[in-house]
């Protein structure tokens, strides 16, 4: 008799041996099938403000809800003017205390150490000049879960582990990109987090531009809230008080529980 072996098949040449002894004490082996979480398109009448009436269209529920300042006037709405049909237009501001989005109800931990975001953004300014806030699941001051674009234009995507003591992976900084206002750009973010690394990736258009890996406990940390398209998830943004919201069109937003390059 042979030894253990671990793995998977569904048929006599789709199958997989992950491994071919049993794991370590204490340890286990999670098997799951990676797919699209879920995937936004924002194709539906005038919001409300009603729960769950962001329909995800990936079949797994996880509907999302607009999120709208009571002194802004100027609601989160959807709009003709998307990539693909309609978008969710994001209005300006600048101020932690005013957060217009779109909660998708979904925690970061939820997706998973392994994970990937991406979707469209047409900006209605330049980029640079401002710290601009694309999606955020921050709650806690210093333990951060966001991607943004810096006032030097360069997008900035932030993760922190749940180590012991938590530390922020270091940022992944793409170049430059000189964006002028109104232009469609394809944007994507990918984390894989283990014991030992975590490995981070920025995608624009298709390209990764940036990378970085560093040590990590393999959790994304636990205090993070619900992902926040478009806006500060809370005030413990960091950067800083000026940080403005997307003040713009996103549109075909797609969560992974793998990590894979945006498509």
């Amino acid at each position: 008799m042979g030894g253990a072996q671990i793995g998977w098949q569904l048929t006599t040449t789709d199958l997989m041996v992950v491994q071919a002894a049993l794991p370590a004490n204490n340890t286990g082996l999670r098997f799951f099938i990676p797919g699209n979480l879920a995937e936004y398109r924002f194709d539906l009448g005038a919001l409300s403000g009603a729960a769950g009436e962001v329909l995800n269209s990936s079949g797994n529920g996880l509907n999302g809800t607009r999120i709208n300042s009571p002194s802004n006037n100027n609601n989160v709405h959807t709009t003709s003017s998307g990539k693909v049909c309609q978008a969710v237009a994001i209005p300006s501001n600048n101020n932690l205390n005013q957060i217009d989005a779109i909660d998708t109800g979904i925690l970061p931990a939820a997706i998973g150490a392994n994970g990937a975001i991406d979707f469209w953004y047409k900006s209605t300014q330049a980029w640079g000049g401002a710290n601009v806030v694309l999606f955020d699941a921050t709650t806690t001051s210093g333990r951060n879960f966001y991607l943004a674009y810096a006032s030097n234009a360069r997008l900035r995507f932030v993760v922190t582990d749940n180590a012991a003591l938590p530390h922020t992976i270091t940022l992944v900084q793409s170049g430059s990109p000189s964006v002028a206002a109104g232009i469609w750009k394809h944007l994507g973010v990918s984390w894989q987090l283990s014991a030992g690394s975590a490995v981070l990736a920025i995608y624009v258009d298709g390209v990764q531009k940036a990378t970085t890996t560093d040590p990590s406990n393999g959790a994304l940390h636990s205090s993070l809230g619900t992902l926040y398209i478009g806006d500060n998830r809370s005030t413990n943004f960091e950067l800083g008080n000026s940080a403005q919201s997307a003040h713009g069109l996103i549109d075909e937003f797609r969560i992974y529980n793998f990590t894979a390059p945006p498509v």
